[in-house]
């Protein structure tokens, strides 16, 4: 009976260690799994940086007055037109727009007057009085 209860501690013992190194490894492996997460956080965030920085850096080559003569041509069309559709993958192209760009462009593009039809803005060259408001000025164009 003595050795019996001699085996029975001894395995008792055996399973307390057994536990005791099993809540140990899952302890470590929790650390580890922790750190691999924010590794991947951290990698993720650092790659959105390194994209950003090279379409920043894509931006700064790009001929400023190739950019200033598509933007002309792009206002001087026609809301809706042909022509101003085919300069947007320009646009797009010479300011590098991402997902984001796109996303606010569709928004922009789904505004309309409670008349049907965008309201032109008005504007003018430096230094050029306008005459009368904004609001003012696209009533006359009503």
């Amino acid at each position: 009976a003595e050795k019996q209860s001699n085996r029975e501690s001894l395995a008792t013992a055996e399973i307390e260690v057994r536990n005791h190194m099993l809540e140990h490894l899952t302890e470590k492996l929790a650390k580890h799994d922790s750190a691999l997460a924010t590794a991947e956080y951290t990698s993720k965030q650092i790659e959105g940086q390194v994209e950003e920085l090279c379409r920043i850096h894509r931006r700064e080559d790009i001929n400023l007055d190739y950019l200033k003569s598509t933007v002309v041509q792009y206002l001087s069309k026609p809301p809706g037109s042909s022509e101003r559709n085919a300069l947007l993958p320009v646009l797009a192209t010479l300011l590098q727009f991402d997902a984001e760009d796109y996303k606010m462009i569709e928004q922009g593009k789904n505004k309309v007057s409670w008349f049907g039809s965008v309201l032109p803005t008005i504007i003018s060259a430096p230094g050029t009085e306008n005459s009368g408001s904004i609001d003012q000025q696209q009533q006359r164009l009503l």
